[in-house]
């Protein structure tokens, strides 16, 4: 783990201890607008451009956002329960994006609302001595995770406008 790696593990780790689930949700959901906020106006032909080949394009990174958000809900809920944890395909490859712009936007303000739902059915903090690893983070608890996904949407938010200005 490098510095800033290991910088953001600590992060993950004492905030996700510290705060309640719900004390963390405010958190979640402004990444997720800074990220919608990113799209809000662009047409399908700026999402689906291809910059390089090494450069994903703004469709890819939802595609990619919303099903790691899915897994990453699916994760939180069983380190809660007590339950063991395979993180092997927590992190979606790059994939092509075949929902369009538009139904994307929707699934991802779906996935916030049911982030929503399923914090209501959490309890109050993390349970710390349950874990999975993160590829990067190394092992996180319940709460970890859950702030992880801020920093997740953050991070594709900034890839996004990384790519808008090279479309614009």
């Amino acid at each position: 783990m490098n510095e800033e790696e290991s910088r953001i593990h600590s992060y993950l780790l004492s905030q996700g201890q510290k705060y309640s689930f719900m004390e963390l949700l405010p958190r979640v959901i402004k990444a997720r607008l800074v990220l919608l906020d990113e799209v809000n106006g662009l047409d399908q032909n700026s999402a689906d451009f291809i910059v390089s080949e090494t450069e994903w394009s703004i469709s890819e990174i939802l595609h990619h956002v919303s099903i790691s958000e899915i897994r990453v809900r699916n994760l939180i809920q069983s380190l809660t329960e007590g339950n063991e944890v395979d993180t092997l395909n927590i992190d979606p490859p790059r994939e092509a994006a075949v929902k369009t712009l538009d139904i994307q936007i929707e699934e991802l303000t779906h996935g916030l609302v049911q982030w929503c739902i399923m914090t209501e059915t959490l309890p109050k903090y993390a349970p710390v001595n349950f874990t999975a690893k993160h590829g990067f983070f190394g092992d996180l608890h319940a709460g970890a995770w859950f702030l992880f996904q801020r920093v997740h949407d953050l991070d594709h938010a900034n890839q996004i406008k990384s790519v808008k200005s090279i479309i614009n």
